[in-house]
């Protein structure tokens, strides 16, 4: 018989990807309020930015309903798998609200990374007697994405090509570094410590400054693609990006399924990325440039 527990804790992480998914699109269908400039803040535009807002606060929710589902599942791998199967509440919300139009190929490449996501995660390890770190390696490993994604950002705004998948996948590698500098905080204090002695070392402030930049990234990435490549982008480099580099910062190997899960998700990516025809996504600008106007 399954524990309560277990049962309430993944109900709690469920929601909270829900939210997380449907929050991002929320953002992504009003996202084109900031072109208004400080004219946002006035009729009638102020109830686009307030429904931007609440975007914003249900992806805030998300992170404390990992927290609080944390309290009831002793294996992480059971809260984290819930996050893939958030795609379908974005896949729904962008079809029903938002009017996009999703074609064979891209709901293959999100149920391929839907697939993988619960695979990986599944099978990830508990990393909760992690004692050291390797700073240096945390910050040339995460260097090498930053610098692909940043040389991609440039390409895809350029030629207004690759953009959603360019910058979804810079918003979400700078989304992992957080849950790694603040895994790596409570290595310098303890596990037993208060979480105001996190506020003696900087690894909490950098991780709410790199908060603040995911939000901003994420949002470019809205700006010309449409959120159905954007977020699923978003969420798979922002699990693949620290499971990658976990062994060289903190000792923690993966189960070799898992990096075939990880390839398997690189390539649901790739469906996606390669899905929209240069028409559609020239509809979906113009559309965002007459609802901005």
């Amino acid at each position: 018989m399954i524990d309560i527990n277990v049962i309430i804790g993944v109900s709690i992480a469920l929601v909270g990807a829900v939210l997380l998914n449907v929050g991002k699109g929320l953002e992504k269908m009003k996202v084109h309020v900031f072109t208004q400039g400080w004219g946002m803040f006035k009729q009638p535009h102020i109830k686009d930015l307030g429904v931007w807002g609440l975007g914003l606060l249900m992806t805030f929710s998300f992170g404390v309903s990992q927290w609080i589902a944390m309290r009831f599942v002793d294996n992480p791998s059971l809260v984290t798998a819930m996050n893939g199967f958030g795609l379908i509440a974005l896949v729904l919300f962008a079809v029903r609200v938002i009017g996009e139009h999703v074609t064979a190929r891209e709901l293959a490449g999100i149920a391929v990374i839907i697939v993988f996501t619960f695979v990986m995660t599944y099978f990830q390890k508990e990393t909760a007697n992690v004692t050291s770190y390797n700073f240096k390696a945390f910050i040339l490993g995460m260097l090498i994405p930053l610098a692909t994604f940043g040389g991609l950002c440039a390409y895809a705004w350029k030629t207004r090509k690759l953009h959603g998948f360019a910058w979804g996948g810079l918003s979400g590698t700078i989304n992992s570094m957080p849950s790694m500098l603040l895994k790596i905080s409570w290595i310098v204090v303890g596990t037993e410590a208060s979480i105001f002695q996190q506020l003696k070392y900087p690894y909490l402030y950098l991780a709410m400054i790199l908060g603040i930049a995911t939000t901003a990234t994420s949002q470019v990435g809205f700006l010309r693609d449409r959120a159905i490549i954007v977020v699923p982008t978003f969420i798979s480099f922002n699990m693949i990006v620290p499971a990658a580099l976990e062994y060289f910062v903190f000792g923690v190997s993966l189960e070799p399924i898992q990096y075939l899960s990880m390839v398997g998700i690189i390539f649901g990516v790739i469906f996606l990325s390669i899905s929209t025809p240069d028409k559609a996504l020239a509809l979906e600008i113009d559309k965002e440039q007459k609802d901005g106007d």
